[in-house]
């Protein structure tokens, strides 16, 4: 359950006979901060808003601003668009807290040099109007708060724009600080909404039920509420739906749940799906307080859930988002690597995008991991997605291994491949037990290790890096249907990737939910080399150095022949050699090329050479 302080209870002036939410209340308790639709306007040059509890305090969750002296600071927290109809009696409500009081704000800003305002605009942003000044006691004490306002603690505050009905209309939270040699602190809010409030209003702000359960399971339904009316929440009714049908309803008594506090609960018996499907269910509260609610529209949600035939065993794939620039992630590696590097490599899938951010970003970035970091939303390293759901990479751990490893799944999956050494043909074979809507297949290619894409975080050793996706960041879309096998196929030319050493190569493929982003199942092998030598032959093969100025040491190999290509497939040198040798290409400009090591003529050896 969300934590809020029981002391902060707005308290309403006036109480309107209908109800209507325009903006509903916000918590910034959220994973997506600004929430979608909000914007951060920055005007300042130092501290902006961030989500939380406010310093040294533990709840409730807030959008706070910190702030200390000689910081030049003109900050707007925004909300999406608002419209009003004509007639409306909307009020903007917040709770805010200072964490010092009014008194000694003055004390160390007697000239009024830090300014804190609740505004409204009606042109998209472009200019703005205080509806609230702390600074100013008429304009506090109409809000319904005190003057001053309380020290260290939380007010409420209820701000009549009925002068704006019949406009759209944007709100913010605006901190405004000159650059002046003393004063600091921070300032937060929170339960930031617009809405006419009535006596018994909640609006349901979540479901939570699994998206794929086996037929015949008990699949339980909870949800949340919060309370926007006037009245405190004592007793509540509802039901669930599925596919349009009443399947169970529940109530309960004896609560206590004040104005824009937050409720947990159970929806009744568990659901039962008897056959392999997908299924629409509606969750609804239909009664608050014995009465029916006043604000229905905001009583009801709904979700999907596919019910599979069987469940199969599952491997799980982690994705991880990083970059050498990115002064974080090498924590997050180390730890990551850790945990993951120490299991059994057929037990779980790795796979590490390196973005081109922070800075110039990672020398490594390809164009498939900017369509992953787009898929996913990524807007900062280090990020982790276990089984395609946000994890802090940070918490990463054993239990969360096995708890990934242990999501039930209904998606069987094989790959083969054909390898020459420099081009991968690949095969996966889906086998669902059951029905998804909108899937993709992805086949990626991983280096296990790499060294040579270092940046400016000190780390010099990276592992399992995206090289290749087939055919790119987008996978193959596709539907599944329970029993029914379908096999899709992959090819790249690995010749201009990043891959230091071809035969340090991994092929990772899964299947995605593209309507939930889970991951269904996941597979990776090692790449070898797909011919008549045996595979390890070509591992005993060693070039050094490399990068180097142009003299190459080969040990390993006897009787063979070589070839060293530019990038554009052109021939520049071939030698025979029957033991050990150094191959001369100081005369070469400084690049990339590539050194083919044929056994028999049977290829054994691929490898990028770097003159530096």
């Amino acid at each position: 359950m969300k934590k809020t302080l029981s002391t902060l209870i707005l308290v309403i002036i006036s109480i309107v006979s209908f109800a209507q939410v325009y903006l509903t209340p916000e918590d910034f308790s959220g994973e997506e901060f600004p929430p979608e639709g909000w914007i951060i306007e920055n005007g300042g040059n130092e501290s902006t808003f961030e989500p939380g509890p406010m310093p040294l305090t533990t709840e409730p969750t807030c959008a706070f601003i910190t702030t200390s002296a000689n910081m030049d600071i003109d900050d707007r927290l925004i909300t999406p668009e608002i419209t009003l109809p004509s007639g409306s009696t909307a009020n903007i409500y917040a709770q805010l807290r200072g964490s010092v009081g009014y008194a000694l704000a003055m004390y160390w800003d007697p000239d009024n040099e830090v300014r804190y305002f609740i505004e409204v605009s009606t042109d998209g942003g472009n200019s703005w109007t205080a509806v609230l000044d702390l600074d100013d006691q008429a304009s506090v004490q109409a809000a319904g708060a005190s003057f001053p306002w309380p020290d260290w603690d939380w007010f409420n505050v209820a701000i009549d724009i009925s002068a704006y009905a019949g406009q759209t209309i944007m709100v913010a939270f605006h901190h405004e600080k000159e650059f002046v040699p003393s004063g600091g602190g921070s300032f937060g809010i929170t339960n930031f909404g617009v809405l006419e409030v009535v006596e018994n209003d909640v609006e349901l702000t979540s479901m939570n039920m699994p998206n794929y359960a086996l037929v015949n399971d008990n699949v339980e339904i909870t949800g949340s509420f919060k309370n926007l009316g006037s009245n405190v929440v004592t007793s509540f009714e509802g039901e669930y739906r599925i596919n349009g049908v009443v399947a169970g309803t529940f109530e309960a008594e004896g609560l206590s749940v004040s104005q824009f506090s937050n409720h947990n609960f159970v929806a009744g018996n568990p659901a039962v799906f008897d056959a392999v499907d997908i299924y629409e269910v509606e969750l609804e509260i239909t009664k608050v307080n014995g009465v029916d609610d006043n604000s229905p529209e905001n009583n009801i949600l709904e979700q999907a859930i596919s019910i599979g035939s069987e469940l199969v065993d599952r491997i799980p794939l982690f994705e991880v988002f990083t970059s050498s620039t990115c002064y974080t992630c090498p924590g997050a590696n180390d730890l990551i690597d850790a945990i993951l590097l120490d299991k059994p490599d057929d037990e779980y899938s790795l796979v590490k995008y390196h973005v081109d951010w922070p800075g110039n970003g990672d020398p490594y970035y390809i164009e498939a991991t900017g369509v992953r970091a787009d898929y996913y939303s990524v807007f900062g390293v280090p990020d982790l997605f276990t089984n395609g759901a946000y994890d802090n990479p940070f918490n990463f751990s054993n239990g969360v291994y096995n708890s990934a490893k242990n999501e039930e799944a209904f998606v069987n999956m094989s790959v083969s491949y054909v390898f020459d050494g420099l081009n991968v043909s690949a095969t996966v074979d889906v086998d669902p037990k059951i029905n998804i809507e909108d899937a993709s297949v992805h086949m990626a290619i991983v280096e296990k290790t790499t060294y040579n894409n270092t940046g400016t975080n000190g780390e010099t050793e990276f592992h399992n890096v995206i090289m290749a996706m087939m055919p790119d960041g987008n996978g193959t879309a596709t539907a599944l249907s329970d029993g029914v096998a379908v096999t899709f196929n992959g090819d790249v030319n690995m010749i201009t990737t990043f891959i230091e050493e071809f035969d340090d190569l991994k092929i990772v493929a899964f299947v995605q939910d593209n309507l939930t982003k889970a991951i269904l199942q996941s597979e990776s092998h090692d790449l070898e080399i797909t011919s008549d030598i045996e595979n390890l032959k070509h591992m005993s093969v060693s070039i050094f150095p490399n990068p180097g100025n142009g003299i190459f040491t080969i040990k390993g190999v006897k009787d063979a022949r070589l070839e060293v290509n530019s990038l554009n497939g052109q021939l520049i040198h071939e030698e025979r050699f029957s033991s050990d040798t150094v191959v001369d290409l100081s005369s070469q400009e400084k690049g990339v090329y590539l050194l083919e090591i044929f056994s028999n003529e049977e290829l054994i050896k691929v490898e990028k050479l770097i003159i530096q």
